[in-house]
């Protein structure tokens, strides 16, 4: 019994256990899912036919775990959200085994699991039905499996390192990096023993090579994405806040850049970290539209590098005050969502930030501030999954209405792939199909024009246009059958079923 009080009493274990509860306590936090998330399960819903959805332009190992649904019944949404909290598990297991590679002390590396855990991003990400938090896993199991092993591969080793980097390229596209970085490391290390680069090669080309043939994922139309947007000064600027301060801490970027010289000194003795590291944020600054989410699989390194090298001592005074008023700049002007767009809990943000640096300035010898950081996170994660929770709400209610109560032709104009969902894919029937129509402009919604469209019903949504208001008493033909109106955040949004009466 004291033995096994013991085990349950260990901060790793309680820090598992913690970690566990909060998942499972926000696994049915969120309203709906994002968009995204809804063509991912569509993918998954193709994969069990046996093909796969031409359009879709991510790799296809996420929606595939997605398809072995163990039961038909079983919604997919709650299947998935179900998936990702397991992935999410052994994230903090496999981040629990890395920084001990770089971390000796407990005590440190307890502070660095709570920061993990508490990551606004990261927590945000991985209650969500994305492949984030998967390519995330990767990513620490395929370092993990590197610097475990590096002095001495064994070929069990290797191979699964291997078949680790193929299913990260099968993954996102950013695998390709972790290929390359990892490939480099093999050869880094064991230059001289050409066995175990082939038996590197070998694994990675059973994964790799079936995806190549059968996907050809340089086709995809993801690639040719950055050639559409525009660079400018606003867009860098959105990079550098939302990189400053992807920890939840204003102190991040003051901490690293006044331990510079040892951050660097650590990223050469690890070169393929290093090049993972500066690769991926170069990608990601080509695709700035999915920021602060790409920044999720080298968040854990930045942990590491931020606990490793975080001290309580304000020597470098100018530096904290300038990122602490480059955060209320940036956020003033910026309004980014992750940095918490709510005033009353971005004041509330500011004030914790600034508490703790008053505290850094007395040093209290009995008060560790670190656990104010903790608390800072904690803070600000819940503002930013609370802002989000109700997302799509409307449109989801209405999709899931149209799904139980009617059948016929739909057409909606929702972009999100909700209304797609609730409509086409999930429990499809031949007497249920809907498609996006373009209701932007009045004439479309004149009754000529629907009369050319073939359609029974119209769904119409102002999610993606607060200031779309439709009148449907100017236009007797369409008859109200269900609205769906919430306030959100202070604005009006609904979603209208209208039948069209054609008579």
């Amino acid at each position: 019994m004291t033995m096994l009080k013991t085990i349950l009493f260990k901060p790793s274990v309680l820090a598992f256990g913690l970690f566990l509860l909060i998942h499972v306590s926000l696994f049915s936090f969120n309203v709906a899912e994002w968009g995204d998330s809804y063509r991912i399960l569509r993918a998954a819903e193709f994969i069990k036919q046996g093909t796969y959805p031409s359009d879709e332009k991510r790799p296809p190992l996420f929606a595939f775990i997605l398809s072995l649904r163990p039961v038909e019944k079983l919604d997919p949404v709650l299947w998935g959200r179900g998936v990702v909290l397991i992935l999410s598990l052994a994230s903090f297991l496999v981040f629990s085994q890395l920084i001990k590679e770089f971390v000796p002390d407990a005590k440190t590396q307890l502070f660095a699991k709570l920061l993990f855990m508490f990551n606004p991003v990261y927590l945000y990400w991985s209650i969500r039905v994305m492949s984030d938090v998967l390519f995330s896993l990767l990513v620490l199991l395929a370092f993990y499996l590197f610097y475990c092993h590096k002095k001495s591969f064994r070929p069990w080793a290797l191979i699964l390192l291997g078949i680790t980097c193929g299913l990260a390229i099968m993954t996102r596209f950013e695998g390709y990096i972790l290929t390359a970085s990892i490939s480099l490391g093999v050869l880094l290390v064991h230059k001289t023993k050409l066995l175990n680069t082939l038996l590197f090669g070998a694994a990675l080309l059973v994964i790799w090579l079936p995806y190549v043939v059968f996907f050809n994922p340089f086709g995809s139309s993801y690639l040719q994405e950055p050639a559409g947007r525009s660079y400018g000064a606003l867009m860098i600027w959105t990079y550098l806040a939302s990189f400053l301060y992807f920890l939840g801490i204003y102190s991040q970027g003051a901490i690293l850049l006044s331990k510079a010289k040892d951050i660097k000194d650590l990223l050469i003795k690890h070169i393929p970290l290093s090049v993972f590291l500066v690769m991926e944020l170069i990608i990601i600054l080509l695709w700035p539209a999915a920021i602060p989410r790409l920044f999720v699989p080298i968040i854990p390194f930045f942990i590491i590098l931020f606990v490793k090298f975080w001290d309580n001592e304000p020597r470098f005074f100018i530096l904290h005050i300038f990122f602490f008023g480059f955060l209320l700049v940036s956020q003033y002007f910026l309004k980014l969502q992750f940095l918490v767009s709510d005033k009353i809990g971005f004041l509330l943000i500011l004030a914790i930030q600034a508490v703790i640096f008053a505290v850094s300035l007395v040093k209290f010898k009995r008060f560790d501030p670190r656990y104010l950081l903790v608390f800072s996170c904690l803070v600000w994660s819940f503002l930013i999954i609370k802002d989000h929770q109700n997302i799509f709400i409307s449109v989801k209610n209405a999709g899931e209405y149209i799904n139980e109560n009617l059948s016929g032709n739909f057409v909606y104009n929702d972009v999100s792939s909700v209304s797609d969902w609730y409509i086409n894919l999930l429990n499809p029937t031949p007497n249920r199909k809907g498609r996006y129509y373009n209701m932007d402009k009045s004439r479309y919604l004149e009754k000529s024009a629907l009369l050319d469209e073939n359609i029974d019903y119209l769904v119409i949504t102002n999610e993606h246009n607060t200031s779309m208001e439709l009148d449907l008493s100017k236009r007797p033909y369409l008859e109200l059958i269900k609205e769906f109106r919430y306030n959100v955040k202070g604005a009006e949004f609904y979603t209208k079923i209208a039948k069209f009466n054609r008579d």
